[in-house]
């Protein structure tokens, strides 16, 4: 069983190296990802005929059906990109059976590894995205701050409804303090997910890098693109034959949206997951025992 071992070590040194790369140059490139799915089907394979076992490599191919499956739709809907659906299927690939080398206990859930790298991960990207934003806007104060100034200035009436709402809440904390914790709980959310949206979309338009069209890659959305291009500009991006169209008929340079590097979630996902499992299948555990 000592391949597991090597598995998982070849896992977190792929995505420790893939998250750099994502946060130097924007890209995961296809041979780390396509590698990594060969190093898990090869590995489990091996596995398999060394156990007598075929559970390992009918699961590790059967993950990697779905993960793939899964991005993939993911992906067409423009709620990720390729390059996201290529590492969750590589882990799919390796991750045949929860790891268990701990010495420690694990928060182990009842479903597949690869469900609670992306849980996990889908956990954290809030976070790191929070951190990414206020990164940018530190480092792009001058500019943004004007952008956000005048935005928040369109969402003053927004700002009344809330801080009425809050005046309304807190008499209803100090009457019955129950209900009002549950709706502060609940107006915080909702005023924290208001002004995060209109926070994110001046990100969305205003945080970019400029390309020459040689250094685009697929996945690169651009934005403002005057040149018309050979089918519809996809949600995840340019694709191979609009880049080429785009090399052949301008030099000038582009603006590339600069999106949060999701590999990097991925990158301490896998690591909170080895070492302490499934972060939702924890809350919801000990939000059952609670009530």
């Amino acid at each position: 069983m000592f391949i597991i071992y090597i598995l998982t070590a070849i896992a977190v040194i792929y995505t420790l190296v893939g998250a750099y790369t994502d946060i130097r140059w924007r890209i995961f490139p296809d041979y780390l990802s396509y590698s990594l799915i060969l190093f898990g089907l090869f590995g489990n394979l091996f596995l398999s005929i060394e156990t007598g076992n075929s559970a390992f490599f009918a699961n590790s191919v059967l993950f990697l059906i779905l993960a793939f499956s899964i991005g993939y739709f993911l992906s067409y809907f423009g709620l990720w990109g390729m390059g996201d659906t290529k590492i969750l299927a590589g882990f799919a690939a390796v991750f045949s059976i929860w790891p268990s080398f701990q010495s420690f206990p694990l928060f182990q859930a009842p479903w597949p590894f690869v469900v609670t790298i992306w849980l996990n991960a889908v956990l954290l990207a809030p976070f790191l995205a929070v951190a990414f934003m206020t990164f940018h806007i530190i480092k792009n104060r001058k500019k943004l701050l004007i952008l956000i100034r005048k935005k928040f200035q369109k969402y003053r009436k927004v700002t009344y409804i809330f801080a009425a709402s809050l005046v309304l809440f807190s008499i209803i904390y100090f009457t019955t303090p129950v209900y009002g914790l549950y709706f502060l709980v609940l107006w915080a959310f909702a005023i924290l997910f208001t002004y995060f949206s209109i926070l994110a979309k001046i990100m969305d338009s205003n945080i970019y890098e400029l390309k020459k069209p040689s250094e685009l890659i697929e996945g690169d959305y651009p934005i403002e693109l005057k040149l018309k291009i050979p089918g519809k500009l996809k949600k995840w991006g340019l694709e191979k034959n609009q880049i080429n169209y785009i090399k052949s008929h301008t030099k000038k340079q582009l603006k590339i949206k600069r999106g949060f590097p999701m590999i990097v979630a991925y990158a301490f996902s896998l690591l909170i997951s080895l070492f302490s499992g499934d972060l939702t299948y924890k809350i919801i555990y000990s939000l059952i025992h609670i009530i």
